[in-house]
């Protein structure tokens, strides 16, 4: 293999495990709960990955990643095997009060060169109380060296399928792969579960979804939707990402408008 395939991001779940249960989350973390990682599961797939990719950009994410108690061993993992990549953790910011090792984890995030973005998810005051000395928290992260920014996951929030009395979840189906595509928040955020990439994380979660009874029966045809894994022939690899970031007869299951949802449950 002469070259690497370059991809834009990369996702990884630390956790499915949030402190939060937003209404129409995409990564079905309002649903979804534990499948907390180990270090040495990222390093032995990432490092695998790392030699047939070139990625600009690595999310380590959730659920809530603070929950994971290792979350700076983590760290380390993913700069140690992408010396050249942006590495970032996306975080609602409501735990940072209550981790032990927090000195630990800046002094990590700050030899790493670990950037953090923090989703900010209501305007409510009992949320905007607990928030408050976690942002403190974040601008002497910010005074330290640490590059962080704020996420709008307020006015920008928007419904990903519909939500049912009974719990479950359908998909929208307008038809139209295009434009679904086209306004999609996930559209190049590729995702790693164990040794394998996914178009994005709705696809990726939707089998434990089913696997928990969360789906109607009009999600299954989306379960067809066949990964990628770094034990396949590199031709098939290259064929995989040459059609992942277009939209495919998949992203039908996503709405093709976009609908904000205002005040949001969490």
């Amino acid at each position: 293999m002469s070259a690497k395939i370059k991809i834009p991001i990369l996702e990884y779940h630390l956790t499915n495990s949030c402190n939060l249960a937003c209404e129409s989350c995409s990564h079905y973390t309002n649903i979804l709960k534990g499948n907390t990682k180990q270090p040495t599961d990222l390093e032995e797939h990432l490092l695998a990955w790392s030699k047939i990719l070139e990625i600009n950009q690595f999310n380590m994410l959730g659920g809530e990643p603070f929950i994971n108690r290792n979350i700076d061993k983590f760290c380390s993992v993913a700069r140690k095997i992408l010396p050249n990549s942006k590495i970032l953790i996306y975080t609602n910011g409501l735990l940072l009060n209550k981790i032990k090792n927090i000195d630990i984890i800046l002094q990590n995030l700050i030899d790493n060169k670990i950037d953090i973005q923090t989703t900010i998810h209501s305007t409510s005051k009992n949320y905007a109380d607990d928030l408050k000395p976690n942002l403190e928290i974040l601008r002497h992260w910010k005074s330290l060296g640490v590059n962080v920014t704020h996420k709008d996951g307020i006015t920008n929030w928007t419904k990903r399928y519909h939500t049912n009395a009974d719990g479950t979840i359908s998909p929208f189906q307008d038809n139209d792969q295009e434009k679904s595509w086209s306004i999609c928040p996930c559209k190049y955020c590729a995702i790693l579960i164990d040794d394998k990439i996914y178009k994005c994380a709705p696809l990726a979660y939707l089998p434990q979804m089913k696997e928990i009874n969360k789906t109607t029966p009009e999600f299954d045809q989306y379960l067809t939707y066949k990964p990628i894994s770094y034990s396949d022939p590199i031709e098939k690899i290259q064929e995989f990402f040459d059609r992942n970031y277009k939209s495919e007869s998949f992203c039908t299951m996503c709405p093709s408008e976009a609908i904000k949802i205002k005040n949001k449950p969490i």
